[in-house]
């Protein structure tokens, strides 16, 4: 899977949060939770379900799916995140989602 920085005019920078990248070197973090992945008991499998309250299509039969799914969905739908704080007050954060 591809991870990207999005370096914003300011000098901030947001994305989504892994562990694969050393984040806290580039500064303080402020993270924001786009989503969670919770099983569902009454659908017998696990739901992903966006911090707008929307969930995306289908119940997955393993964690890892919905986790995959999730952060599939989150990369595709980067420009449309309007949510996403787009300022901090000294401009010198990194963010994460």
């Amino acid at each position: 899977m591809t991870w990207f920085l999005d370096i914003l005019p300011t000098g901030e920078v947001v994305c989504l949060y892994t562990d694969l990248i050393p984040l806290h070197a580039l500064g303080p973090l402020q993270v924001t939770r786009a989503s969670t992945v919770e099983f569902d008991e009454a659908a017998q499998g696990w739901q992903v379900t966006l911090c707008d309250g929307s969930r995306l299509p289908g119940t997955f039969r393993s964690r890892a799916e919905a986790l995959t799914a999730e952060v599939v969905h989150l990369q595709t739908h980067w420009d449309d995140m309007s949510w996403i704080p787009k300022e901090v007050p000294d401009g010198n954060d990194a963010q994460s989602l």
